[in-house]
């Protein structure tokens, strides 16, 4: 695990944004039940005011609109840190390789 952190550690604000990343769409995705259980609830009262619907619509949409260029940011973040460490692992492990002497790779 200390490895593995010490490898993370340098790029801690990626780490960052995909971990807000993930917050923020868990918070997001709450806001499409919740406001539709707002819109049904005005569709119920006599009469429905259409103006508050037509809000609730909005809210919905922008909310969403902000969440997937965020997941997108959050997906693209995840798979850049993930090059990142391969990258920096293979080159370990080739610098650990051509450190050793000749008869170990003569095996």
């Amino acid at each position: 695990m200390r490895w593995i952190a010490g490898h993370v550690v340098r790029y801690w604000y990626i780490v960052g944004t995909v971990l807000i990343g993930a917050i923020e769409n868990a918070v997001l995705s709450t806001v499409v039940p919740v406001y539709t259980g707002r819109a049904f609830e005005e569709i119920l009262t006599t009469p429905p005011d259409m103006r508050a619907l037509v809000g609730f619509i909005w809210i919905i949409a922008i909310s969403q609109i902000i969440r997937s260029f965020q997941q997108v940011g959050r997906n693209f973040g995840a798979e850049l840190i993930g090059q990142h460490l391969e990258r920096d692992i293979r080159d370990e492990l080739y610098n650990c390789l051509l450190g050793k002497c000749l008869t170990f790779h003569s095996f």
